[in-house]
């Protein structure tokens, strides 16, 4: 038995070549260019299922960490018949000592209660998050200062006497 695939010129496409210039960070967070360390425990948690659905849950174990912290982040199914099963966090709130979590996948099925769970901080992938929550600046891998379109598509002009160089259209 083998097993084949067919690819066409346009694969080619589809693969990275350099790097994205952009005001946001293009690193993965712990990733070799980012460098935060994901096993601090200040970045990672073990928690507990209280209730769940396939889109979101209800967990408890993560009192001490701040509303939003886990936005953005990763949750990994650690036991139960799902174990494995892994997915990105869309929002986290703190509902006083149970938290809940939105996934952005839905899981196949909705966990169980006492299923354990490891929970990753998330990361918006600005320079103040990369300052603030991580202490990890100086890695970061975005250009905040680079000009956007609105200062290319600017420029004065002779009709209107204001000549400031902010934006033509309103």
């Amino acid at each position: 038995m083998f097993r084949a695939e067919l690819r066409g010129l346009a694969h080619l496409l589809e693969s990275r070549q350099g790097r994205v210039f952009a005001r946001i960070c293009d690193a993965d967070l712990g990733d070799s260019r980012c460098k935060v360390d994901m096993t601090n425990p200040a970045y990672q948690a073990t928690a507990t299922v209280t209730v769940a659905q396939r889109e979101w849950l209800r967990i408890t174990g993560l009192e001490v960490y701040a509303n939003g912290w886990f936005s953005r982040g990763r949750v990994k199914v650690l036991t139960g018949p799902l174990a494995g099963f892994a997915s990105e966090v869309a929002s986290h709130r703190q509902e006083g000592a149970v938290s809940v979590l939105s996934l952005f996948q839905p899981a196949p099925e909705a966990l169980s209660p006492g299923t354990e769970i490891e929970v990753r901080a998330g990361c918006s992938k600005d320079l103040e998050t990369c300052r603030a929550k991580f202490s990890n600046h100086l890695n970061y891998q975005g250009f905040p200062h680079m000009p956007g379109s609105d200062f290319a598509l600017s420029h004065p002009s002779r009709n209107t006497g204001l000549n400031d160089g902010s934006a033509r259209v309103e």
